[in-house]
């Protein structure tokens, strides 16, 4: 049942592939309109790297002392603001998407080649991920311990990790993770029609198939795993090609969440079939 699943948010995508470029082609191409016309107004070196573009690092003191000089000159306060403008873009482009495409899949509503933005809760819709985002971040840190603590143990005479352990505590911990959240995210669907569901509401609609989800969790990471490995070996020496790749690979990835999330809550809330 955990690939069929899996199966299904594919074929969701690519049997309705026009309205999925649909939902998210503009609003990614605004996005990174946006942040290109931004980040040339700071003059900041942009690179792309991990499959997505990254900007300077700034050096600032965590501690809430004063900047570092080189940071603390009206420039540089330029260049902190528009990376802050960015990501705030960004989380509401994301949004955009994601409630676009639940309400197409959930209330068949179709829409153009802009999504409609009047009377969405898009920004309801990233407050509740922010506030899930921080849940899982704050689980991560002691199961990122933990995980650590095995790894150690893998560690020859010389100094040196075997790789293998490593994958298999990178596929664990993030299948665990990504468990927690499908687990608690349906209640993000629910936000994107207007209706309401907590956390706690969520968690308990979704108790019934958690061995499911946890299986479709190893899938989906694994596929993401092997893709990056795929990435690395065979296009790393074809800059274009690999960025070409990855976008593609990140556009599936997030999509592939999305249509998991609205297909638990068809099933869970609103008593859909599981799968076609």
């Amino acid at each position: 049942m955990a690939w069929q699943i899996v199966k299904h948010a594919f074929q969701m995508i690519f049997n309705n592939f026009g309205q999925a470029v649909r939902v998210s082609l503009v609003p990614f191409l605004i996005l990174i309109f946006v942040a290109g016309v931004l980040l040339s107004i700071s003059n900041m070196p942009v690179t792309w790297e991990n499959g997505a573009f990254q900007v300077a690092q700034f050096n600032i003191d965590a501690s809430g002392g004063a900047m570092d000089p080189e940071v603390s000159n009206p420039e540089a306060l330029l260049d902190v603001l528009m990376v802050l403008v960015i990501l705030v873009f960004a989380l509401f482009v994301a949004g955009w998407v994601a409630v676009s495409w639940h309400r197409f899949i959930l209330l068949e509503e179709y829409s153009g080649f802009v999504p409609a933005t009047s009377n969405r809760p898009i920004w309801g819709y990233v407050g509740k991920s922010l506030l899930l985002a921080l849940i899982i971040a704050l689980s991560a840190i002691p199961l990122s311990f933990i995980v650590g603590f095995l790894v150690s143990g893998a560690v020859n005479g010389n100094g040196e990790i075997s790789i293998v352990p490593v994958a298999i505590a990178g596929l664990a911990l993030g299948t665990i993770l990504g468990f927690l959240w499908f687990r608690l995210a349906i209640c993000l669907p629910a936000k994107a029609i207007g209706q309401n569901m907590s956390v706690g509401e969520a968690w308990d609609a979704t108790a019934r198939l958690s061995g499911t989800i946890f299986g479709m969790t190893a899938i989906i990471v694994g596929l993401n795993i092997v893709a990056g490995l795929v990435l690395q070996t065979a296009l790393s020496g074809i800059p274009i090609l690999s960025i070409l790749f990855e976008v593609a690979i990140n556009w599936v990835s997030t999509m592939v969440g999305i249509c998991v999330l609205t297909t638990l809550y068809g099933h869970l809330v609103e008593g859909r079939p599981l799968v076609d």
